[in-house]
C-alpha cells in the first residue's frame, strides 16, 4: 500500500489499480494467514508461490496484478485519450 501510494503519479487513474492490487493482497494475505495458523489444506495451495515460507506468498500475485493493471490503464488511456 505504501509503495502504491508513493507511485500513484505513474497512473492517470490510480483507483482501479489500487483496488485490484488491494483485493489480490487481501485474498492471498488471508489465505497465507490461514496457512500460518495451521490449516494444512491450504499449505499445498500456496506452497508453490515464491516467498510462501516467509508468509509473503501474496507478493508475486500482487506484482502480477500490478503489472497487468498498469498495462491495462496505459492501454485505456491511449485508446480514449483521457
Amino acid at each position: 500500500l505504501v509503495l502504491l501510494s508513493l507511485a500513484q503519479k505513474l497512473w492517470h487513474d490510480p483507483q482501479p489499480v489500487f483496488r485490484a492490487c488491494m483485493a489480490v493482497a487481501l485474498v492471498f494475505g488471508a489465505l497465507d494467514g490461514l496457512t500460518a495458523t495451521g490449516f494444512s489444506a491450504l499449505s499445498g495451495l500456496l506452497g508453490f508461490l515464491p516467498l510462501a515460507e516467509q508468509q509473503m506468498g501474496w507478493a508475486l500475485p500482487v506484482a502480477v496484478v500490478l503489472l497487468g493493471m498498469t498495462v491495462r490503464e496505459r492501454w485505456q488511456h491511449r485508446l480514449h485519450g483521457n
